[in-house]
């Protein structure tokens, strides 16, 4: 007669010998186990933290310094004199950065790990926050938001949305997300002559629509604003108060938000 195996964690008694009165008690990890059945996340997870510490410091050193030098060759072509050479050191990637990065990066693994089991969703949610770590650690050393990057993901949610399912509310989430916004900026801009969003701001906010869709966007934009205003403020308290706002954080807070909202990608 064949005797079904304990779960994960049970003990299953063990005696000694013919005729022994005592017996110990051997834990079986088996059938059940949550370790062997999430063997497969767990290695996607740290997969995932390995390549993303491994390859978004890389990423975010060269993709700013081939952006300047682009910038300086059409310069130079248009017969313009540049006032300061090319400084590629300030481009590197500091020990602290590289430690900020590997820390997010193990976090957005964690995060994913969270889920359960490996699915799409995991994959394609763990493939947009990696994009959106890349991009928030250009645009802090930086103020970029490169095209490279928000443009590929934006059309990596909406490739992916019309291979699962219907993509219209994706579509029109993407279009949405950069016309309202742009809408406003463009009567800002006619009644004081100030640029209100940035135009890398727009894409970025384009590119959350589409993995996200229209329903999502009134949250988008209120975490948006309210985290941008609160880094305003701080700003303003500090040294750099005339230097540029850096949005990353702010798109990356409201993209978790959303997330954490239950709009799912």
């Amino acid at each position: 007669m064949s005797r079904r195996l304990p779960r994960c964690g049970r003990s299953l008694p063990v005696a000694f010998g013919p005729g022994h009165h005592r017996s110990i008690y051997l834990t079986v990890r088996t059938q059940g186990c949550p370790v062997i059945e999430n063997i497969p996340s767990l290695a996607f997870a740290a997969a995932s933290a390995l390549l993303g510490a491994f390859f978004i410091p890389v990423l975010a050193r060269l993709i700013p310094l081939r952006l300047e030098q682009s910038w300086r060759r059409e310069v130079i072509e248009s017969g313009k004199e540049l006032a300061q050479p090319l400084d590629p050191g300030r481009f590197n990637i500091t020990f602290i950065e590289r430690i900020a990065i590997i820390a997010s990066s193990l976090t957005i693994s964690a995060i994913a790990l969270d889920f359960g089991n490996l699915s799409t969703t995991t994959l394609v949610a763990t493939f947009y926050f990696f994009a959106m770590l890349l991009l928030l650690a250009i645009n802090l050393k930086h103020l970029l938001l490169p095209d490279v990057i928000v443009q590929s993901t934006l059309w990596v949610g909406l490739l992916y949305h019309a291979l699962v399912g219907d993509p219209s509310n994706f579509v029109l989430g993407a279009c949405v997300a950069y016309l309202a916004p742009y809408s406003l900026s463009l009567f800002v801009k006619f009644r004081t002559g100030k640029e209100f969003v940035g135009h890398g701001d727009l894409k970025c906010f384009a590119m959350a629509g589409a993995w996200f869709g229209v329903h999502s966007l009134p949250m988008l934009f209120l975490v948006f604003f309210t985290v941008s205003v609160a880094l305003a403020i701080a700003e303003a308290f500090t040294v750099r108060a005339s230097r540029l706002l850096p949005t990353g954080i702010a798109h990356v807070v409201s993209s978790v938000a959303v997330l954490a909202g239950g709009y799912i990608v």
